[in-house]
């Protein structure tokens, strides 16, 4: 359950022995007459996969060289970022075997060694999985019943409001319900439609949510997969060492020191479950919205709740049917936040009523699970 990672090697762990391969040529970063800093102070050297890697269908990790002024004096840096189920499979449908797992961690054979340093031209003082991640990807496919469609399940994630709850500060809804992204600065929470992301991909690589999908597009031919198939796919984005580190502290979990730490099934699992509690939550509310008025006002009124507060609450699953959370939360901006967030406890503190919506909020869970 893990797919992208990134690691960032300082430049005494590691040696460039083909400075050709990088574009511009990594020569100028360690040998004579030395690039000049462009703007920012920072200047990069970068290697992907090449056209030729594309068209025999050989995935490579991304490589970026980045030299910037530290303490007073240059330095020079290294970031792997490489999805290791495309490394290993050719594709990130596949999750992660333990016999592959161990692969990872065997030192000079590593599975990293072994790609880097054969076809990219570099030479490490130690096996690069010793490394500390600096940005992990946890994701989990989801393979959704035949009554349930990626796009039902992003259209609902479309109406959260969840900027206050998650720390986000941009939500980014694509059309046509393909993906949701809720975005901080330091992490991202994405679900999308996988088929979907694949068949934009085809038609153009800058479409699609992920990074090199052209290394799995032959799936899309021959069959490679169900007719019909639905898979939704959930991804937690950690992008600093920081959020790595202060997340795992707050779920109770020890922050990975290694590659092969990260691939902890474990720490997988309560990441992407913490982050979809959360938005559980006001899928509810989202839920309770699709009820009739009078089945809900009985509901709450026999619940203990008063009549007044119960019509409140009718009131606002009425704009959140219509507008959704983010909507209602647009529409209530002139009245203060204590106003809001009144309201908005008042909604969460409803009971749960079984409907198809909750249905696919259990699925998803179990799936987790």
């Amino acid at each position: 359950m893990i797919d992208t990672i990134v690691l960032t090697l300082p430049e005494d762990q590691f040696q460039v022995r083909d400075y050709d391969k990088c574009t511009p040529s990594a020569r100028g970063l360690f040998e004579p007459p030395f690039y000049k800093l462009g703007r920012g102070g920072v200047i990069r050297c970068i290697q992907n996969s090449t056209t030729e890697d594309k068209y025999y269908g050989r995935y490579r990790p991304r490589l970026t060289l980045t030299r910037r002024m530290m303490s007073g004096r240059p330095s020079t840096s290294l970031r792997i970022e490489c999805s290791i189920l495309k490394l290993l499979y050719g594709n990130n449908f596949t999750e992660i075997t333990p016999e592959d797992q161990l692969q990872i961690r065997t030192g000079d054979s590593s599975l990293f060694g072994n790609q880097l340093a054969e076809t990219m031209g570099l030479f490490f003082a130690h096996s690069p999985e010793n490394s500390v991640p600096s940005a992990i990807h946890y994701f989990k496919n989801i393979i959704l019943p035949k009554h349930i469609t990626s796009s039902m399940v992003i259209s609902e994630l479309g109406k959260l409001y969840l900027t206050k709850r998650l720390d986000l500060n941009k939500t980014d809804y694509r059309n046509e319900s393909h993906a949701v992204r809720f975005h901080a600065n330091s992490y991202e929470v994405v679900f999308y439609d996988k088929i979907k992301d694949l068949e934009q991909a085809r038609i153009s690589e800058r479409r699609a949510i992920e990074n090199d999908n052209w290394v799995q597009l032959g799936m899309l031919k021959g069959g490679g997969l169900p007719k019909g198939l639905e898979v939704l796919r959930m991804e937690v984005r950690l992008n600093t060492r920081r959020k790595i580190r202060s997340l795992c502290e707050k779920l109770g979990l020890s922050p990975p020191q290694t590659l092969h730490d990260a691939l902890c099934r474990d720490i997988a699992q309560t990441i992407l479950l913490h982050f979809w509690g959360l938005i559980g939550r006001e899928l509810n509310i989202v839920s309770l919205s699709q009820h009739k008025p009078e089945e809900l006002f009985r509901l709450l009124t026999s619940s203990g709740i008063k009549p007044a507060k119960a019509l409140q609450v009718l009131g606002g699953l009425s704009l959140i049917q219509s507008v959704g959370i983010r909507g209602l939360r647009s529409l209530t901006g002139k009245t203060s936040n204590r106003t809001w967030h009144r309201l908005k406890k008042n909604l969460e503190s409803c009971p749960i009523l079984d409907s198809p919506k909750v249905q696919m909020m259990r699925h998803i869970r179990e799936s987790l699970n």
